[in-house]
């Protein structure tokens, strides 16, 4: 039997992106001329694009260390920060103005990056920020209804739309087929299409998946199939390590990368605050998660559960009483509480 401890640090946003600029970033027009300005530096690199609910923050990450594995100098722009160099810029945005992407851009083939990989988020192709980026690779992970309200989206078909925008400026588009949403999204799309997910459908897919449990650490362990052939474990917990994984796996694969570099680097692959797991006793485990809302916290919930618990415990949760359903049963996150309360 084990403890877990994690901490759930919420924040609450208007939007996505926030809500500055809403006329599409000005004009196209605005937009291309602010390329020329900085010389056309997405031209110069390898653009790699994520879009999804969620997953594109840890995504990111594991790409980004995968790549570097190999060589490439990798260039990110994402929710918690952009990294250029050795540089790190605390971020506003998900996805910035179009004038701040084509500026770190030109910093990072400056310092020296072939390689940039981005979180696109829905607000960021509706405002037309990414527009004229020259996307090697589109990522979709997974859609669920959020981000919906008058200072984003108007319903859930314009968010859907919106997502979809990315796949008609890529040249390959990596899909998560298990996603229900995956042919909605991909409506229209102009790009090569291939698939991660669990289905005998997808191109790459998770076999053989097993829940890893030590004195202090929790994991997932599974074989790669389809179009690549081979076992990997992550210092992660859960089904959506899983999904992240396997999207950095597609990714790379195009970047010719050693499977046993894969795999190295993903063990390595870590994100602050994003199912962080700290070694601090073999008696219980804790874990640092930004679960911002209902939907995340009952991802994170459900992974732990499957673990089998003695007890779990959480730290600084919402202001204000929140209820989440797993397998019918309800959490109640309540405002000072300490402890989770399972009720029938």
């Amino acid at each position: 039997d084990f403890v877990f401890f994690f901490f759930l640090v919420v924040f609450f946003f208007q939007a996505e992106d926030g809500i500055r600029d809403r006329s599409p970033s000005r004009g196209l027009g605005d937009v291309y001329k602010r390329q020329a300005y900085f010389g056309y530096p997405a031209d110069k690199m390898k653009v790699i694009g994520i879009t999804g609910t969620k997953g594109k923050t840890t995504t990111t990450y594991m790409i980004k260390s995968i790549l570097e594995e190999t060589g490439h100098k990798v260039g990110l722009i994402g929710t918690i920060e952009a990294i250029i160099g050795d540089k790190k810029i605390p971020s506003c945005n998900t996805t910035p103005e179009s004038y701040t992407i084509h500026k770190y851009f030109a910093e990072m083939v400056e310092a020296g990056c072939d390689c940039v990989v981005m979180e696109v988020s829905s607000q960021g192709l509706m405002l037309h920020r990414t527009a004229g980026i020259p996307f090697e690779i589109g990522i979709f992970t997974n859609l669920g209804r959020d981000h919906i309200g008058p200072n984003e989206h108007k319903d859930f078909d314009d968010y859907k739309r919106c997502k979809g925008l990315l796949f008609k400026q890529c040249k390959l588009g990596i899909a998560n087929v298990d996603d229900k949403y995956f042919k909605d999204v991909f409506k229209g799309s102009t790009c090569k299409i291939e698939t991660f997910g669990f289905s005998p459908e997808a191109d790459l897919r998770a076999e053989n998946v097993e829940l890893v449990s030590r004195p202090g650490y929790l994991g997932v362990a599974y074989h790669v199939a389809g179009v690549m052939d081979f076992d990997v474990e992550i210092d992660v917990p859960g089904k959506f390590s899983v999904y992240n994984s396997l999207t950095a796996i597609s990714v790379c694969r195009h970047f010719q990368v050693p499977v046993e570099m894969i795999k190295d680097a993903l063990k390595k692959a870590k994100v602050k605050g994003r199912i962080e797991m700290i070694k601090v006793s073999d008696d219980f485990t804790l874990m640092i998660d930004y679960a911002h809302n209902a939907m995340s916290l009952e991802s994170l919930l459900t992974t732990l559960k499957e673990y089998n618990p003695c007890l779990l415990y959480t730290s600084d949760a919402a202001d204000e009483e929140d209820s989440v359903y797993i397998g019918g049963r309800r959490i109640l996150q309540q405002k000072k509480k300490k402890k989770i309360e399972l009720s029938g």
